[in-house]
């Protein structure tokens, strides 16, 4: 691809991937996407004064913006590439047509288009489907109030998960919003990684708390839905545990929803679909919710502060019915690319500053602004994503420091590029295929999207997702190689493991990565996931001093050049006119050349196979 090509190709993204939103810290209501506030905003019509056009007519307007912005001709050829992307039909027939008419662009366009989209369709969509996520929040303002009040700080950086207890509980509350992050992003598999990890760990706690032993031959599922049955859960803890677990590993009742988010591209008109991955994933946040009122509880009763303070906070219901709803501004739950902060960072890290301002005064006693329940849940929300901003804001201007000359901000642009290409692509062929190759295709694709957005806010759960598409790639290569075999797997359902189709696949040597991942997607202890966060960093070292800083993302690109491989073969068998178009595109495949590639990691993991992972 031209230099110039692939600019241009950027600036397609950029334009509805990487735009602002912004008229005020307070939610927009949810109508369409007005461009002259947008590009106002941002200091790009400087005719626009105080909400009117200036008076001069629209060809006047043109040329004004040709002599003084210098990325307008690049806008203008993104918003037509985008035009023709959007007109391309979601068919083999339909990009057929757009290979053979503009050959590796047709497919660019077609493909870029899809994702953004989608984003036009999450904007849509955060409206309705904030409701739910207010009415499971509610609890969270007042817990601010009280860890403030033991000298927790919600300006500081996320807490360490395996921390203190105060910052233990902070993470919680914090898991909270971004399971309600991935909800309202329409991302059911990221969702479903942080809902069931943070109700695997505060089932753990109310065990270990109370007492609580398994019986024999009672199984986890049985057991989660007996522990949480006292609270009146909407649906049995186990079952939402079960149904969480199934769709990590591709299958299940939630399967529906994968298909809406990565097929579908979260269609309004079809939002019916995210009903039950809303239902599991906010059960088991409320749930997690709970156990965390309680350790807060617990340590305010031990610091000897009267009885009647924390009360009120025992009264509280797992959910409150929700009295308003968010607007549709998308910038919440935007991936916080260094093009995303660099535009609108400042101002999404000022969305919890009034938040956080009556958090100290009802900390210290004071009173603050008169809000519903639900607004406060809103708010709390927000907070969450602008110090995600922040944060991500200060660790990038840190690494710019810290590298010098070799920060390269165009790389983790161009990384991301890549992976809309490779999960685009998936999805599309998704679409065009039966049974459970599809499924893999859509769910590892959702996870991969996900996946990249956790690892920019340096979250070890994108290391779930990454266990899941590397499961799913592994599924994909034994129905390629293997069909028979497949088969049977598959007949075996919930008794099949990931480790199954890694060995099936002929990746056995995988077992230290599988084992590794496998840490960071259950409630393992501290000195064990130290272990597993080593063993990644010794796969990923070949010497490279920064080995412990970019091991998660190195994971995460080894496992997506091994997916985008599967599907260069996907498309050679299935529809082989068009895999020289696709292969043109992804960036992690090509028949050519990538066994190579993937039989390197392989033979990395296999040399570290002898790692010791248990804390014992």
């Amino acid at each position: 691809m031209g230099r110039g090509r692939k600019r241009s190709v950027l600036v397609q993204w950029r334009r509805c991937c990487a735009q602002p939103l912004l008229r005020s810290e307070r939610a927009l209501p949810g109508s369409a996407l007005d461009m002259r506030a947008q590009w106002s905003e941002m200091g790009r019509t400087p005719e626009l004064h105080q909400g009117k056009l200036a008076t001069v007519g629209r060809k006047s307007r043109e040329k004004l913006r040709r002599r003084t912005d210098p990325e307008y001709r690049e806008r203008v050829k993104a918003a037509q590439a985008e035009s023709r992307g959007k007109q391309v039909p979601p068919t083999p027939a339909g990009y057929t047509r757009a290979a053979e008419t503009r050959g590796h662009a047709g497919i660019v366009e077609a493909l870029i288009s899809r994702h953004n989209q989608r984003w036009s369709n999450v904007h849509h969509n955060i409206t309705p489907l904030s409701e739910p996520i207010a009415e499971s929040l509610h609890v969270i303002y007042p817990l601010d109030a009280f860890l403030w009040r033991m000298g927790v700080r919600f300006t500081e950086p996320p807490s360490d998960p395996a921390g203190g207890w105060p910052g233990q509980l902070r993470w919680g509350l914090d898991s909270a919003c971004q399971v309600s992050r991935m909800l309202l992003a329409c991302n059911p598999l990221g969702a479903a990684a942080v809902a069931r990890t943070q109700l695997e760990r505060w089932s753990y706690n109310r065990i270990s708390s109370n007492d609580i032993e398994q019986e024999d031959g009672v199984s986890t599922s049985e057991h989660y839905t007996r522990i949480w049955m006292p609270e009146g859960p909407k649906l049995p803890a186990g079952t939402v545990w079960t149904s969480l677990s199934e769709l990590l590993h591709g299958r299940g009742p939630l399967l529906a929803s994968a298909r809406w988010e990565s097929v579908d591209l979260a269609d309004p008109r079809r939002i019916g679909a995210s009903k039950d991955i809303f239902l599991h994933s906010l059960t088991a946040t409320e749930l997690s919710l709970r156990q965390v009122l309680l350790g807060v509880v617990s340590l305010t009763r031990n610091l000897g502060s009267a009885a009647s303070s924390y009360h009120p906070l025992l009264e509280m219901p797992l959910s409150l019915p929700s009295e308003v709803r968010m607007g549709g501004n998308p910038t919440v739950v935007w991936p916080l690319t260094l093009e995303m902060l660099s535009r609108v960072g400042e101002a999404v890290a000022r969305y919890g500053a009034a938040h956080l301002s009556d958090v100290k005064k009802l900390a210290s006693g004071q009173k603050g602004r008169e809000l519903v329940y639900s607004a406060r849940s809103l708010e709390a929300f927000a907070s969450r994503r602008g110090r995600a901003a922040s944060t991500a804001i200060r660790a990038f201007e840190a690494e710019r420091q810290h590298l010098g000359d070799r920060f390269a901000p165009n790389d983790l642009a161009q990384r991301e590029l890549a992976y809309i290409w490779l999960n685009e692509t998936a999805a599309i062929l998704a679409s065009w295929i039966d049974g459970p190759v599809s499924d893999a295709l859509m769910v590892a694709s959702s996870a991969l999207r996900a996946a990249f957005w956790l690892w920019l806010e340096d979250d070890d759960r994108s290391l779930v997702l990454a266990r899941t598409v590397v499961e799913q790639t592994a599924r994909l290569r034994v129905w390629r190689v293997k069909p028979e075999k497949a088969g049977n797997i598959e007949a075996r359902g919930s008794q099949t493991s990931t480790r199954d189709w890694l060995d099936t696949a002929g990746w056995r040597r995988l077992s230290i990565l599988n084992r590794s991942l496998g840490e960071f997607s259950h409630a393992s202890l501290p000195a064990t996931l130290a272990n597993a966060r080593a063993a990644l960093s010794a796969i990923q070292s070949q010497g490279d001093a920064l080995a412990e800083h970019t091991a998660r993302g190195g994971t995460l690109n080894e496992i997506a050049y091994a997916f985008g491989s599967e599907i260069s073969y996907l498309t050679r068998a299935y529809h082989p006119s068009l895999a020289a178009a696709f292969e043109s595109v992804l960036p992690y495949a090509g028949v050519d050349g990538t066994e190579a590639r993937v039989e390197q990691w392989l033979q990395r993991c296999w040399m570290h196979r002898g790692l010791t992972l248990n804390a014992n």
